[in-house]
């Protein structure tokens, strides 16, 4: 099993941040369906969780794709900052930037066009709901669901960038801090590619306050932990 080796040194420290960065986000969230539930609908709620990983989905694609594709020369081509360390360091290649993006920006310019086409039938679903919606609005929908067509592929774009920038972002910040790669670089590691995704679209689109910390506090839910159980099952050789 993975979690038997001899632990390196801090390693038990992290283990037990993971841990209470794991209970914070999770009971935040659960906090935060509950309050908005409450003072809303159960039905705004499952509106705004769905319009949120609508949005979101296509920069989880990126996160993943930069994986796969990650191969190639390192983007920062060996070279050191003013500080003499790396300036992003040897896993951060054209490959796997390129392919984040491609992949991401796929993903998004697929999701917008089938919701785009589709409005008209969702529109009409919609208004039957009505009853049961006390937030969401059907201008907020179309909103979301129904933008000018010129918005479509910059949204795409965005998404698909946002990944890739953030972990580059992250990873230039861990070199100056000493992180070596693959070390924790707490609430970055969980948050990069949301923030940069949320910051870029925030350009062409102004984000429901909702959405926004929904997912500022679900995705940091899921990833610790689903990182937590392939740890603990012995996939993963750390929790994070």
């Amino acid at each position: 099993m993975a979690n038997e080796k001899e632990p390196e040194p801090g390693f038990i420290k992290h283990v037990k941040i993971s841990k209470l960065l794991l209970y914070i986000f999770l009971v935040s969230t659960i906090m935060f369906v509950l309050a908005f539930s409450i003072a809303y609908s159960i039905s705004d709620f499952l509106v705004i969780f769905g319009l949120s990983y609508l949005f979101i989905g296509p920069a989880y694609i990126a996160n993943a794709a930069m994986v796969f594709t990650s191969n190639g020369k390192p983007i920062d081509g060996g070279k050191n900052f003013i500080d003499g360390k790396r300036l992003f360091g040897q896993t951060k290649t054209w490959g796997g930037f390129v392919g984040g993006v491609f992949f991401g920006s796929i993903a998004a310019l697929g999701f917008d066009l089938i919701l785009y086409f589709n409005y008209p039938s969702i529109a009409a679903f919609a208004q039957t709901q009505t009853v049961f919606l006390r937030y969401i609005k059907l201008d907020f929908l179309k909103a979301y669901l129904y933008p000018p067509a010129y918005y479509i592929p910059f949204r795409a774009f965005f998404c698909g960038l946002g990944s890739p920038l953030g972990d580059l972002i992250k990873s230039f910040f861990k070199r100056r801090l000493s992180i070596g790669s693959g070390k924790p670089f707490w609430i970055a590691d969980q948050l990069d590619f949301i923030v940069t995704t949320i910051l870029l679209n925030l350009v062409w689109f102004p984000l429901d306050i909702f959405i926004i910390l929904l997912l500022l506090l679900m995705t940091p839910a899921i990833t610790l932990t689903a990182n937590t159980i392939a740890y603990q099952i012995g996939k993963k050789t750390e929790p994070w």
